[in-house]
């Protein structure tokens, strides 16, 4: 619910009940895991030492290896922001308290405790009574949080210095951490489309504040809706901080920003010029500041598919004062370059004007078999300015492998080659791409880092990659368990089950494991042949997934069939069991 009072968002979101003796979740849905927490002990609500509830009996947790980060996934949990202190003062648990949790490593973003796991949920060796407690903070139905911008020019309330309402107590935020992603989410929160400005309040002529520093450092990744989906630290709540850092923006009072193309061979290449304020602006960067990931953001924002060349072009050394953008900084998955703008927004230039070429179509992939004929294995060919070429082996590996098999409508890759010459021959016309880098989940090879798309001088067709696919699904099975949400990890590969070296096996590879054997996820990763030793060949080792992948095929691996594993190091599994929504 977002309401405008006074230049005051109002912010209730995200909030189900407050702190009780049960955590704080949807009634008709018990959360991603089987896991609830609570917070017990304290005098207040949203403070106490935590609880864990877990194989129908409530226990604590260990503090090694805790910190803020952890606190933080526990308070959003139970419906609150963040969290602002760790300290063990809620008492101490009895000698014969159960401790689920151990050794939690979370990153502040996730969900649910259990994301976090190093360890598993079983009865760790605590050696201490001192169980962790943590103090969370707004929003909650008592306390709930706002945003206001203040110092602006009356009555303007689009710029000003940000300040959160917090525990009925006006604070500020520091500016050190702040970029133009969590200035974007600022303005959005206020009902703003983005920021064209960021900078420390005393710098932009809106004063300091007074009060406590609430927020130390506010992380957006750009795509949020408001500040409470952000992750956030927190410095000592009560200390005072110095005022001289207090974050202040501009918001855009405009609702849209509209892109063009101008002065280009074709209507898909051009001068980049974004419309806002009344006029049509140039964007700055010397060529050297660009690369492909901003130039596919532009060519999104004109519904094309992907960006084939990037340069910069114009009055170099002549400086523009009706510039709009400054070297934007993109990852390349942002739908608008307004999200990418580090620098903001009018900043004059002495470089050149960014230019782009935009693709049509999608691009297309093929691969070329020893006989000259398309198939599920050969040379990887891609179609870019109406010919086929190849692609340079330089960078290449099972990632960039999985991604032209998924591009083909194959589940996953079985191997790569760095040289196809004795395989699936060498290619002919002109090598398209070189130097890949893809994290192994994007929907294309256009979406990766690489060159461009040039005829690659250092790469010639000795060096042309190939790939097998596989055309059936992998399958999954837990094997050495009476308990059928547990056991050791077995895959079905060419007509024979085989198992997982336990290498570099963690939570990620586990979370696959258990979607694909029909879980919701993982509760733990099991090393060291915990089930029993398998039989058959060992398939996969060094499996490195990101934990979102479909299968674990689609994740990096050292190749199938592991020859320096043996039987007593494989991989097993603890599944989360999926509990339905009550009726």
């Amino acid at each position: 619910m977002i309401q405008h009072t006074s230049g005051v968002l109002s912010l209730a979101l995200y909030i189900s009940t407050v702190v009780s003796p049960f955590p704080s979740r949807d009634p008709l849905y018990h959360g991603p895991s089987d896991v609830m927490v609570r917070l017990v002990g304290g005098s207040h609500q949203g403070e106490g030492r935590v609880g864990v509830y877990f194989n129908s009996t409530w226990g604590a947790v260990c503090p090694t290896g805790w910190d803020i980060k952890d606190a933080h996934v526990i308070c959003k949990m139970l419906g609150y922001m963040f969290a602002v202190n760790t300290e063990f003062i809620y008492g101490e648990s009895s000698s014969n308290q159960v401790h689920w949790l151990s050794d939690v490593q979370c990153n502040g973003r996730e969900i649910d405790i259990t994301e976090c796991l190093r360890n598993g949920l079983f009865n760790h060796s605590c050696q201490t009574n001192l169980d962790v407690g943590v103090k969370c903070f707004g929003p909650n139905p008592t306390s709930p949080i706002s945003i206001r911008l203040v110092g602006g020019s009356h009555p303007a309330d689009h710029e000003g210095r940000v300040e959160v309402y917090i525990n009925k107590v006006w604070g500020t935020i520091n500016y050190n951490s702040l970029d133009i992603r969590d200035a974007n989410v600022v303005c959005r929160t206020l009902g703003y489309q983005f920021a064209l400005k960021m900078g420390r309040a005393s710098s932009l002529g809106f004063g300091s504040g007074t009060g406590p520093f609430w927020f130390w450092y506010l992380n957006c990744d750009g795509s949020e809706r408001s500040i409470a989906e952000c992750y956030v630290d927190t410095p000592d709540l009560y200390s005072n901080h110095t005022h001289s850092n207090d974050a202040a923006v501009v918001c855009s009072e405009f609702e849209e920003i509209k892109a063009h193309l101008f002065s280009g061979s074709h209507r898909n290449e051009g001068r980049v010029q974004l419309y806002y304020n009344n006029a049509w602006r140039p964007v700055c960067g010397r060529s050297s500041d660009w690369d492909l990931n901003e130039a596919n953001v532009v060519c999104k924002m004109f519904d094309r598919p992907y960006a084939t060349r990037v340069w910069g072009e114009g009055q170099s050394g002549v400086e523009h004062r009706n510039t709009s953008v400054y070297r934007p900084e993109c990852i390349g998955t942002e739908s608008s370059i307004v999200d990418c703008l580090n620098s903001g927004w009018g900043t004059a230039c002495n470089n050149s004007d960014l230019w782009v070429t935009c693709a049509v179509r999608r691009l297309s992939v093929r691969l070329i078999n020893a006989d000259g004929n398309p198939s599920h294995e050969g040379r990887v060919e891609v179609y870019f300015n109406y010919t086929w070429g190849t692609v340079c082996s330089n960078g290449w590996d099972i990632r960039e492998a999985n991604i032209v098999c998924r591009m083909l409508k194959y589940p996953f890759a079985l191997g790569y080659k760095t040289s196809t010459h004795d395989h699936y021959g060498e290619g002919s016309g002109p090598v398209w791409m070189s130097g890949l880098d893809c994290t192994g989940i994007e929907n294309s090879l256009s979406d990766c880092p690489h060159t461009g798309f040039t005829t690659s001088s250092h790469c010639d067709h000795n060096m042309d990659v190939g790939v097998a696919c596989a055309i059936d699904r992998l399958k999954v099975r837990l094997s050495g368990s009476s308990r059928p949400n547990e056991g050791r990890v077995e895959v079905y590969f060419n007509k024979t089950w085989g198992t997982i070296c336990d290498s570099d096996w963690d939570i990620n590879d586990a979370n696959v494991a258990c979607r694909m054997a029909g879980f919701t996820g993982a509760l733990s990763a099991r090393s060291s042949s915990s089930y029993g030793e398998g039989s058959g060949p060992i398939w996969m080792g060094n499996v490195g997934c990101t934990g979102r992948e479909s299968s674990i095929g689609e994740c990096y691996h050292s190749g199938w069939r592991v020859d320096d594993c043996n039987h007593s190091r494989e991989a097993g599994v603890v599944c989360l069991i999926q509990k339905l929504p009550l009726q």
